[in-house]
């Protein structure tokens, strides 16, 4: 015999889980988080949870009730979705929401989380786009829009990993700017040093 978990959510079934015997224990991972504890489910809450949980390779998983109750027209669950799942309809739903100027929704955030769904798919062309488009929005102090959550999102999402900022290399032999390198990384003065040192003394040399 075989015996089989379906979860139904209209007229979708998604097999769950499937055992070939008479008996069999089954474990339903539908449970969803709310944004405290205690309190009722939430979309965002549980997509974000689920997805720090597929992070760390959990067995809890609260995908078939984020997928019964997702908006296919909204990026951030397309792009979390498609990092966790890679289903190919996360991706597709995704790339059409992208903007002619390679962002999603005009937003920082969202095109950020966006960047993480693009690396893991066929969408180079879409990626360099929503890279670009990024990097133009970049304060001339390094954050974006001087917001530090959209800061670490935009570094981690689009340009951790796998990206770069592409930052200038020292060419004056001067620690003067944030440039690329480890004599030259980071605004410190003096000249660049031939090997590398720790600093301790409390000089800057």
């Amino acid at each position: 015999s075989l015996i089989s978990l379906v979860y139904q959510s209209g007229n979708t079934f998604t097999i769950i889980d499937e055992a070939s015997s008479s008996r069999a224990t089954l474990k339903v991972n539908n449970g969803c988080f709310g944004r405290a504890s205690k309190q009722p489910c939430d979309l965002d809450s549980s997509l974000f949870a689920n997805w720090a949980l597929f992070r760390i390779n959990s067995l809890v998983s609260t995908l078939p009730w984020i997928e019964g109750n997702y908006d296919p027209n909204n990026v951030i669950q397309n792009a979390l979705l498609y990092d966790i799942t890679r289903k190919q309809s996360y991706l597709d739903n995704l790339k059409r929401l992208q903007r002619n100027d390679g962002s999603f929704n005009g937003l920082v955030y969202d095109t950020s989380l966006a960047t993480l769904a693009l690396k893991q798919g066929t969408a180079a062309d879409e990626l360099t786009k929503a890279s670009e488009w990024l990097k133009k929005q970049q304060k001339t102090d390094g954050s974006w829009n001087s917001n530090n959550l959209q800061t670490a999102v935009a570094l981690y999402g689009a340009f951790g990993e796998t990206g770069t900022l592409n930052l200038p290399a020292c060419t004056n032999g001067i620690r003067d700017g944030d440039e690329a390198g480890v004599d030259c990384g980071g605004s410190f003065c003096g000249p660049c040093a031939i090997s590398i040192s720790v600093c301790g003394n409390g000089i800057c040399e």
